[in-house]
């Protein structure tokens, strides 16, 4: 009889243990590190905006969480860390997408909202990160986002 060897689990879907930055980016090549640390430094940079590592469920398990005072989604944004590609969350209320001329944005930015799942009044638009242009089309959405909270106060 064989047995089998079990495999650790990956620090990302482990819900008994908060993994480290470090280990949530340990499962990406060269490249989509220095995606996830560019998108850290972008979101981070935005006046009052604090990051922190909340456990999820799935599919986003354990998950970069950046909030800002007065914001009145869940929170202001959120950096994915899925083992196939980073992914961005913007949670914007109905009343910010009708504030936003969403003619023109970028397609694929438009495409996340107009696909981001509907729940009560927040679209929780989504777009997976595999470039830089597409890393800062999603962050100048949360600059517009971060704009209209900041103008509410």
């Amino acid at each position: 009889m064989v047995s089998a060897t079990p495999h650790p689990k990956s620090p990302w879907t482990d819900r008994f243990r908060q993994p480290s930055l470090d280990e949530l980016r340990s499962h990406y090549d060269k490249q989509a590190c220095s995606l996830v640390d560019r998108a850290r430094e972008m979101l981070l940079d935005f006046e009052g905006v604090r990051e922190g590592i909340e456990w999820h469920g799935v599919p986003w398990r354990w998950t970069l969480v950046y909030t800002c005072p007065d914001d009145p989604t869940r929170a202001w944004a959120y950096l994915v860390p899925s083992p196939e590609k980073p992914q961005i969350v913007v949670p914007l209320t109905t009343e910010m997408i009708e504030s936003i001329p969403v003619h023109r944005l970028k397609k694929h930015v438009r495409d996340g909202i107009r696909g981001g799942r509907q729940v009560a009044d927040i679209c929780w638009a989504s777009w997976d990160i595999g470039t830089r242009n597409e890393l800062e089309d999603v962050v100048s959405l949360a600059k517009r986002k971060h704009k209209m909270i900041s103008a509410h106060n």
